[in-house]
């Protein structure tokens, strides 16, 4: 998972703060965190960091009561990824789209 692209991603360059982002979100500060996983997934879309950037996100706006937000970053990666990063963003947008009674949805993301 530590290939040269992803290591990139975590470099505290312009558009490139994972590892801060993550530390914000640890430390209690959602907002910091938040805008800095948006800033990474843009900076680094197609990528394994911004991959990375985007189940993060998703996960951090479902733990901050905004899960209907979470969906767009959950169902791009699980579209666009496969192995791990699909099935961690399939399973987060499972318990989105459940808690919204959206069962049939529910069901094709896991399938």
């Amino acid at each position: 998972m530590l290939t040269p692209e992803f290591k990139s991603g975590t470099s505290s360059d312009e558009g490139r703060t994972l590892l801060p982002s993550l530390a914000a979100q640890l430390t209690g500060d959602p907002d910091t965190a938040r805008d800095g996983f948006e800033r990474v997934f843009k900076a680094r879309k197609g990528t394994h960091s911004g991959d990375v950037a985007d189940v993060l996100l998703g996960n951090l706006l479902i733990q901050s009561g905004d899960p209907a937000a979470a969906l767009e970053p959950l169902s791009y990666t699980r579209g666009r990824c496969d192995g791990t990063f699909a099935g961690y963003a399939a399973h987060l947008e499972w318990h989105v789209l459940i808690g919204q009674d959206e069962k049939e949805r529910a069901s094709k993301v896991l399938q």
